[in-house]
């Protein structure tokens, strides 16, 4: 991920059945993530969508979206000021370049 900018993605989490769109980078020899909940049209968590593991979405804060199979845009709604704190996993890479890095290898 390095040089990269950041990747947006679907995560649907196995055990409360919600789906989350993930904010990954890579800052000063660190992985960070942070996580929103994703909400359906009443501002609910939206849950059982398995299926949406690893979309990509596309956009921007207030705009997100992913592209409908048939054509056009899915609207992605996050929960208003609701965010997993950022998770920071230090790079393998960053101290020794010849270190191999899972998170670099996966792409995330």
């Amino acid at each position: 991920m390095r040089g990269e900018s950041v990747k947006t993605f679907l995560r649907h989490d196995a055990g409360s059945g919600e789906l989350h769109l993930v904010m990954a980078d890579y800052w000063d020899g660190q992985h960070e993530e942070t996580a929103y909940t994703v909400v359906n049209g009443d501002g609910m968590p939206l849950r059982g969508r398995a299926d949406m593991d690893g979309v990509t979405v596309l956009g921007s804060a207030g705009d997100w979206y992913v592209k409908a199979p048939a054509g056009g845009r899915i609207p992605v709604r996050t929960q208003a000021g609701q965010r997993s704190g950022t998770v920071r996993i230090g790079c393998q890479r960053a101290t020794n370049p010849r270190r191999k890095c899972a998170i670099c290898a996966a792409g995330a």
